[in-house]
């Protein structure tokens, strides 16, 4: 029986840049890092305590998948609170944290992900 998903493939230019982004920006923390074929690295990251890690997978130019929203949905106990202390961090948003009387949507604070800066 399947038990839980361990890895998400987010396709990325530039596996350092990307790495970058995910532990300086996001405080990811590095579960793996290590050769893989013909100069690439397989680097699983991952939120401290996550169950799942993303594997940042280096991607040729032509790579469709880059750029788009990777389907990865966040969680986070304090939205308020974590959006201000990524922006301090230099994180890009798509568009500005909206609350109204329902609560704050998932999409209103859709960060730019690697696939897109990398």
């Amino acid at each position: 029986m399947i038990t839980h998903i361990t890895n998400k493939v987010v396709p990325v230019r530039d596996q350092a840049a990307a790495l970058a982004f995910y532990t300086d920006k996001l405080g990811f923390k590095v579960r793996l890092d290590a050769p893989f074929g013909e100069g690439a690295r397989w680097i699983e990251v991952a939120p401290p305590g996550a169950q799942t890690a993303i594997v940042l997978e280096r991607a040729g130019a032509d790579e469709p998948r880059l750029g788009r929203f990777t389907g990865i949905i966040w969680s986070t106990a304090d939205i308020h609170a974590t959006y201000g202390e990524l922006q301090g961090r230099g994180v890009q948003f798509t568009e500005v944290l909206r609350c109204s009387r329902g609560g704050c949507g998932r999409r209103s604070s859709m960060i730019r992900t690697a696939t897109a800066m990398c």
